[in-house]
């Protein structure tokens, strides 16, 4: 590899994202397509078209065999959407294409840069400094070390719960993620490191293991004491000069995690890991997944059709006699490869995550004993995809994946391209390239800032009739190719007030058919209570007892959710 200069433009987009977009989240009602995440899904495709500009520019390309490979996802969620129904989502297999193009776009467009250890560490001290920070922030927040003097003087985009990623797994598995990935590049390096910057790499390990651990979440706490072995193992195999270094690491980490028990209750929670709540209703989603994939075992029963599938199916395996513990709204058996085995099949785990584990597999063999350190970064996202869904819920975690699966990809002397070699083609081809990014960082701003509005434009239910379709025409969320599902939904759920109330029998009757197509995403006491009003109002008694047969099955009282 050619000891190439660091490349500003992508240190600076890399600040823009740990400094901002990582700090900043503008409130809203809380789905998976949050301002956050389009906001990050636009750098993405900044950052893969400025990546891809090196191929123009120099004609010439780094590229490994089985990279091509990394397309292959992409393509399969479309060939099957267009071959197979799909659920009650219509942007759903549109948008996972879309990701998975351009996560393999922006893993390859990395290797572009031609960076060394130093240029890549450079860009983790800018991570480490943006998620330092966030720990901070963090901290001060009423589940961690509660400090209300300073938590309450912040703005309000700064006080996001869980830093800003809604939940404590996702936190945890970030954090661990740009944790052992600092400080693997740190120690990759040859030379040995400055008394500051062995301090400030202490101080980042002590805060980053402080707020995994005191955020109670397991699957982060596993996930970095299982990337601090493999980690530790690579220090003392290949990096033996440096282990003074990891060391002070490890002392960083015991320090936080002994301060972590010391302010919180992470004794309970890994008391409680056995016989949980947490652990047995994953148990079950387990099961009910093998359940469903038995159904349909090649080509899956749809993309997007899981939230639809899982509650009757439980409700079968239950009546069946078969133990169970449910969870309301589930959307995703919290488990990647169960997910695509349900709605894909066995074709559809071959071909989505057969090619990553592929490259990821041939990478680790070039490198041979110096990839344990790597493979100790991609543990705690690659561990959390077993346990939940952190590529569903949060685009900075594939930003984050992507930059270190980069970093680990061994060098390749870049090669001619013939095509590239003529005039006009390197400029056309970049010029799309761009006008392609603009656009959809226009649209994807567009809709971080639509669901922005959402939330600071919210009204109340409505009175009446009159009032309801007003709303609807100037709610532009209603006619939003990524939003209009979930405005929908909210819309509905919103509108029952009145229909409860006054039982205009046309309009109700659509409100009815409304609520039944919700039940396909949404499965809570409240939604079982509005079913069991528009069974009860429209007649169908041979429904309603199907009806209470599926609440008995599933041990749910929804008197107290009456209206």
């Amino acid at each position: 590899m050619v000891n190439s200069p660091f490349n500003p433009r992508l240190g600076l987009l890399t600040c823009i994202l740990c400094w901002l977009l990582l700090q900043w989240n503008l409130p809203n009602l809380g789905n998976n397509l949050t301002p956050r995440n389009m906001f990050v899904g636009a750098m993405m495709c900044i950052i893969c078209a400025a990546s891809w500009s090196q191929v123009f520019v120099s004609r010439q390309i780094s590229w490994q065999g089985s990279a091509g490979c990394l397309f292959i996802p992409s393509l399969f969620v479309l060939l099957h959407a267009a071959n197979v129904p799909t659920g009650s989502f219509p942007h759903y297999p549109w948008l996972s294409a879309a990701v998975l193009a351009i996560f393999a776009c922006l893993v390859i467009g990395l290797a572009q840069v031609e960076y060394t250890d130093k240029n890549w560490c450079k860009l983790s001290q800018i991570l480490t400094a943006g998620t330092t920070l966030l720990c901070l922030v963090t901290l001060t927040s009423p589940k961690y070390l509660d400090w209300p003097a300073v938590w309450l003087s912040l703005p309000l985009p700064l006080r996001a719960a869980e830093g800003g990623f809604q939940q404590p797994n996702l936190l945890a598995s970030f954090m661990a993620t740009s944790l052992i990935y600092s400080l693997w590049l740190h120690v990759k390096q040859s030379s040995r490191l400055p008394v500051w910057q062995i301090s400030g790499l202490i101080f980042m390990t002590l805060v980053h293991a402080l707020v995994i651990f005191k955020s109670g979440s397991r699957v982060g706490m596993l996930g970095l004491t299982l990337a601090m072995i493999l980690f530790s193992s690579w220090v003392i195999i290949c990096k033996p000069h440096n282990r003074s270094i990891w060391w002070w690491a490890v002392a960083g980490m015991l320090m936080g995690i002994l301060l972590a028990v010391i302010f919180g209750d992470v004794l309970n929670r890994l008391h409680d890991l056995k016989n949980g709540l947490s652990t047995t209703s994953r148990l079950s989603f387990i099961k009910v997944c093998i359940f469903l994939w038995q159904q349909a075992p090649w080509w899956g029963h749809g993309i997007g059709k899981f939230s639809e599938l899982f509650t009757p199916a439980f409700v079968q395996m239950v009546q069946s006699g078969e133990p169970l513990e449910y969870i309301h709204n589930l959307g995703h058996p919290h488990n990647e490869v169960l997910l695509w085995a349900v709605e894909t099949g066995a074709f559809g785990v071959v071909c989505v995550a057969g090619p990553w584990i592929f490259f990821l597999t041939r990478m680790a063999h070039q490198s041979g004993l110096h990839s344990l350190g790597w493979l100790a970064c991609l543990t705690p996202i690659g561990l959390h995809q077993f346990t939940e869904f952190p590529f569903h819920s949060s685009a900075v975690h594939i930003w984050l994946w992507a930059m270190v699966i980069a970093a680990g990809v061994p060098p390749i002397k870049p090669h001619r391209v013939a095509l590239l070699q003529q005039k006009l083609i390197p400029c056309s081809l970049m010029a799309l390239i761009w006008a392609l990014t603009v656009t959809l960082v226009i649209y994807l701003s567009g809709t971080g800032w639509l669901s922005y509005q959402a939330w600071a434009l919210r009204k109340p239910w409505p009175t009446s009739q009159v009032e309801m379709k007003t709303q609807a025409q100037e709610d532009q969320l209603l006619n939003h190719f990524l939003l209009s599902r979930s405005a929908k939904d909210h819309r509905h759920i919103a509108q029952a007030h009145y229909w409860l109330s006054n039982r205009d029998q046309a309009g109700f009757n659509d409100w009815c058919m409304a609520v039944f197509d919700l039940g396909k995403r949404k499965q809570n006491p409240q939604q079982w209570e509005f079913e069991q009003q528009c069974l009860i109002t429209l007649g169908q008694s041979d429904a309603l007892n199907e009806h209470q047969l599926k609440l008995k099955a599933l041990e749910c009282n929804i008197n107290a959710f009456s209206s």
